[in-house]
């Protein structure tokens, strides 16, 4: 008898066609009718693999994210690198769990109505926090603010790596123009690593200082947050009158609140 080319494929991965199609539909069948319950950890990762691994077994990859990771969750949120280390995991399957991931990152974070109120540090450290919990990529974001550090917009500007190329003040200053802001405040993740801020840091909030104030608007504050905690990188105003940030218009009674308070 001779064999399909499709046949051929099949038998040289370990499978034939109709068997490995019918335990996919046997799973997905028993999903339908029972739920996620009566699956384990590796049976329910075995099913999303179906999604980016077509006419493969992927049981034994399932077993190995699950057992590398911890759990399905913790796979899902492995970066890029780490993933693709596993054998059988390409792109595809790296792309699927990255999507998977940000969208429940999306449903988890509450972006703050407008018109909630910023005007301490805690109170912007604790949104922050939320924010960028999970993240395996550096983000820069910004929070624009009224007279009355009531929010009016809160945006991401860019992701990837927050240095002084990738950031361009002028975009942060238009879109603050736009929305009529008085005050902003902008922040960027450390995804591993310690919030303390580096000179790079220091260079991009002087150069997003200066772009405000040619406008009118001030900059409030620089938050890093860090694998543990947050750090604000502008707040030497209060000890230092030569301070690179000493010019603010900010008066000391107001700071002294915002990071008191």
């Amino acid at each position: 008898m001779k064999l399909k080319q499709t046949d051929k494929a099949l038998i040289k991965n370990g499978t034939s066609g109709h068997s490995h199609a019918g335990h996919r539909q046997r799973m997905k069948n028993k999903y339908t009718e029972f739920g996620a319950r009566i699956f384990s950890d590796h049976e329910l990762m075995e099913m999303l693999l179906f999604y980016s691994i077509p006419q493969r077994n992927t049981n034994d990859m399932a077993h190995e994210l699950v057992d590398k990771f911890g759990s399905p969750r913790k796979a899902i949120e492995a970066d890029w690198q780490r993933l693709t280390q596993i054998k059988g995991v390409k792109d595809n399957t790296a792309l699927l769990f990255s999507l998977v991931s940000e969208i429940y990152r999306r449903d988890k974070v509450i972006i703050p109505s407008c018109k909630a109120v910023y005007d301490t540090l805690s109170s912007v450290g604790e949104f922050l926090t939320q924010y960028f919990s999970g993240l395996k990529e550096e983000r820069f974001c910004v929070m624009l603010l009224d007279s009355s550090m009531r929010l009016i917009k809160f945006s991401e500007i860019s992701s990837g790596s927050a240095n002084s190329a990738s950031i361009d003040p002028r975009t942060i200053a238009r879109l603050a123009l736009a929305e009529n802001a008085t005050n902003a405040i902008i922040s960027h993740n450390h995804p591993s690593s310690v919030a303390i801020p580096s000179s790079s840091d220091r260079e991009i909030t002087a150069r997003i200082e200066a772009a405000l104030s040619a406008i009118g608007v001030t900059l409030i504050e620089h938050i890093i947050v860090g694998e543990v905690g947050y750090s604000p990188t502008m707040q030497m105003r209060l000890s230092s009158a030569r301070s690179p940030f000493a010019h603010s218009d900010l008066d000391d009674g107001f700071l002294r609140r915002f990071y008191n308070g």
